[in-house]
């Protein structure tokens, strides 16, 4: 069997898309319907703020010990992943808290300011 188009292993296969996979496109659009309580769609999350909610539990509820355990836990999680997923993850980190002076420190990549 031969996998075509955007079957091929070497696209993005997942969504959001960070690592150059399909772009969406309006013709291909699922139909929206209504149901008895709801209004079934797609919405896109592109620019959804997915990092807000999560500084402030890195913030106002992890003391100093929590947030050692979860940098840990973080930099644990990426020591076997591709260059390419550590560097997306680390530039992220300064999203969620960019005044906490902790550095993640993963085989080839680190990131001060966790």
């Amino acid at each position: 069997m031969k996998k075509i188009g955007v079957l091929l292993p070497t696209r993005s296969q997942y969504f959001p898309n960070s690592v150059g996979g399909p772009t969406e496109t309006a013709s291909l659009h699922y139909y929206s319907y209504q149901g008895d309580h709801s209004v079934v769609d797609k919405f896109s999350t592109v620019d959804d703020d997915n990092f807000s909610q999560v500084g402030d539990f890195y913030r106002k509820t992890l003391d100093a010990a929590a947030r050692e355990r979860l940098t840990d836990n973080i930099a644990g999680s990426l020591v076997n992943a591709s260059k390419p997923v550590t560097g997306y993850n680390t530039l992220s980190v300064p999203k969620l808290h960019e005044e906490c002076p902790v550095t993640l420190e993963i085989p080839g990549t680190w990131y001060q300011g966790l």
